[in-house]
């Protein structure tokens, strides 16, 4: 193995990957609030003023899916003006049915990614820690200075190995909105 490069990124609490992840989680939130027996399986997505919602849920709760993602959104810095398009129905029988809840939990599908590092602190490889503490200095900045910098930002750190050690930073992009 010879020299090889590895970038990373981490978003702030605006981007729209991160929004629509705490909306699915507020969403999840609710319903376990009102019925801990809750299957939900409910995702966002965001595009310009209009946020849809859709998935299935099992449970008895009574969730307001458009005040759960306009309080999000609140609550991130964003106005509530947005539109909100729900397409969630009731989980069927069958899947709910077919789903071995005590043996292993829900039945999804996902592809995961990651491994513990001695290259810092936190056990995390070198440029996802770096990402992360850009991001969530970027996302101090904006809450002190609410009229300089907007809610959405990213950062990406790309870093260089040689033989597998680290060698050093190649490059640093920072991204964010401004609010004018």
């Amino acid at each position: 193995m010879s020299k090889y490069y590895f970038s990373s990124e981490s978003v702030t609490s605006g981007h729209p990957d991160k929004i629509c992840d705490l909306i699915a989680d507020s969403i999840l939130d609710a319903a376990l609030a009102q019925d801990p027996k809750a299957h939900m399986a409910v995702e966002a997505t965001i595009k310009d003023d209009t946020i849809f919602i859709y998935g299935e849920a099992g449970t008895t709760a009574i969730i307001d899916y458009a005040a759960i993602a306009k309080k999000v959104l609140k609550d991130i810095g964003y106005p509530e003006e947005y539109n909100v398009i729900l397409k969630v129905n009731k989980q069927s029988a069958e899947i709910n049915s077919a789903v071995g809840h005590q043996e292993y939990g829900a039945g999804d599908q996902g592809i995961m990614f990651g491994f513990a590092s001695d290259e810092t602190k936190s056990y995390m490889p070198f440029a996802i820690d770096c990402a992360h503490m850009l991001a969530k200095r970027l996302e101090q900045v904006r809450r002190e200075n609410p009229t300089l910098l907007g809610p959405d930002g990213k950062t990406q750190v790309t870093v260089e190995y040689d033989n597998g050690e680290l060698k050093r930073i190649e490059t640093i992009v920072v991204s964010t909105q401004h609010s004018k």
